[in-house]
């Protein structure tokens, strides 16, 4: 019989189980809501109403949308404001703020298609009542009917005007019925501001101008009752209503950026109370 060697004993083997990592909770998400009645500055306090319209400046101007009837719906994360759903008579719009490593900081809607900024600013100055909107009116001076081919900002002589997009000083001018005026053109789209107090520094004819550049002041130059500033967009010679919402900006988030987004959009709307409408 082959007398084969006693092996030893196998030696234990130590399982090692990887430690699973804890995640993070979500921050605490809480919301407050804010019906408007009559006005915004009525309705909304102030920090509120200073950041939907900048959340908004890339697609529309908040006075023109958020009316009467409107409900604005504030969410905080942490206490730290981060998104603004806006139920108007017509639809519901939406804002989420996203932070970089800097801190910078950017709005985008629930798409991921950025907000606070695109090819056009929805107003040319800052935040300021809508006097008279695009349409047919009784002219405050000559009383008679006619169109209205702009919007009218009621402002304080000197308050800043800006460009409403990257253009070229088309037209530097005064007449007597616009009093000292501008057009910009933008690419196949003019920008008008009429009525101006003084134009801005360097802005001559062919100069170039970037957006939210200051191009002027207001006035109340040419035919006008008070200080306001008349403003107009054209496509060639078509008038376009300047309250109407602006084309959606080109900006989108990266794929990368879209994964840690949506998750979130998807939290906080779910939290939204569902749209209410008279």
């Amino acid at each position: 019989m082959l007398d084969l060697p006693k092996q030893a004993p196998a030696a234990a083997v130590a399982v090692l189980v990887p430690e699973v990592p804890k995640l993070a909770p979500p921050p605490k998400l809480n919301v407050r809501s804010y019906p408007v009645r009559d006005t915004l500055q009525r309705s909304l306090p102030m920090p509120i109403l200073e950041a939907l319209d900048r959340a908004l400046l890339g697609r529309l101007d908040v006075y023109a949308h958020v009316v009467d009837s409107s409900v604005v719906h504030a969410f905080a994360e942490d206490d730290r404001l981060s998104a603004l759903v806006i139920d108007t008579p017509r639809t519901r719009l939406t804002a989420f703020l996203l932070s970089d490593a800097k801190g910078q900081t950017r709005w985008f809607d629930a798409d991921g298609k950025r907000a606070d900024t695109g090819a056009f600013l929805g107003r040319p100055l800052e935040l300021s009542r809508i006097t008279s909107p695009y349409g047919t009116r009784l002219h405050p001076i000559t009383g008679d009917v006619r169109s209205h081919r702009g919007v009218d900002y009621g402002a304080a002589t000197g308050t800043p005007i800006y460009a409403v997009a990257d253009g070229t000083v088309a037209t530097k001018a005064t007449d007597a019925a616009s009093g000292n005026y501008l057009k910009l053109g933008h690419a196949g789209r003019q920008s008008l501001y009429l009525h101006l107090d003084a134009f801005g520094p360097g802005i001559e004819q062919n100069a170039a101008v970037k957006q939210g550049q200051v191009i002027g002041f207001v006035g109340t130059t040419g035919m006008s009752t008070g200080p306001h500033l008349h403003f107009e967009m054209r496509m060639g010679p078509v008038s376009l209503d300047p309250l109407q919402t602006l084309p959606v900006p080109l900006e989108v988030l990266t794929s990368a950026e879209r994964s840690v987004f949506l998750p979130r959009v998807q939290r906080i709307m779910q939290a939204a109370p569902p749209i209410s409408r008279p």
